[in-house]
């Protein structure tokens, strides 16, 4: 890969490439006029990009004694605006069936009830730190949803399903995707 192809892989731009080509590879046109919305309504780029990790959330990240001491998986990393991953790990912390996240059967009940509290709280923390634009934050979850969307299709159709890919994960991401932009998508084949 030459050192435009490289900076490209990692580029919010680029990323949105991938989703199109695997769109185009695949052939998930249910999922082509999600991928013309995202295009049409891309943000303009932030003055001051940073790496997201893309995948951010509780089972990627290490700790002892109280403190963080590393992040893990990071294959999908992008640089972007700082929302992107903030709406990450809003599509991730709000739309994983609670049982699928290691939740005691016992704790499901009382993790429903609070995610949504933890969810503003988490927000709520991030913007005290820095601002946050509410329509940016709704297109970069909306572009979560895609990724999230792509990987439940992908699996679907090379039989490879995880817990996640064969729960309701795929409907409530289209619903949420819908909600968030009006575009209805059909992601499995």
């Amino acid at each position: 890969m030459d050192a435009i192809g490289a900076r490209d892989a990692v580029t919010f731009d680029g990323l949105l490439t991938r989703f199109d080509n695997r769109i185009g590879r695949h052939g998930l046109d249910g999922l082509r006029p999600a991928m013309e919305w995202l295009v049409h309504h891309q943000p303009s780029a932030p003055a001051r990009p940073v790496i997201c990790h893309g995948d951010f959330h509780p089972q990627n990240v290490l700790m002892a004694e109280g403190r963080v001491t590393g992040v893990l998986d990071w294959p999908n990393t992008v640089v972007a605006d700082p929302a992107y991953d903030i709406a990450s790990t809003r599509v991730i912390l709000s739309l994983v069936p609670i049982g699928l996240a290691g939740v005691p059967a016992g704790a499901r009940a009382l993790v429903r009830a609070v995610r949504p509290l933890l969810l503003a709280r988490h927000l709520a923390a991030y913007r005290r730190r820095q601002p946050l634009d509410a329509r940016a934050l709704a297109y970069y979850e909306a572009a979560s949803g895609m990724r999230q969307l792509l990987r439940v299709a992908e699996a679907h159709l090379s039989g490879n399903l995880t817990p996640l890919d064969t729960s309701e994960f795929g409907a409530r991401v289209a619903a949420r995707f819908a909600a968030l932009t009006g575009v209805r998508v059909s992601s499995i084949p």
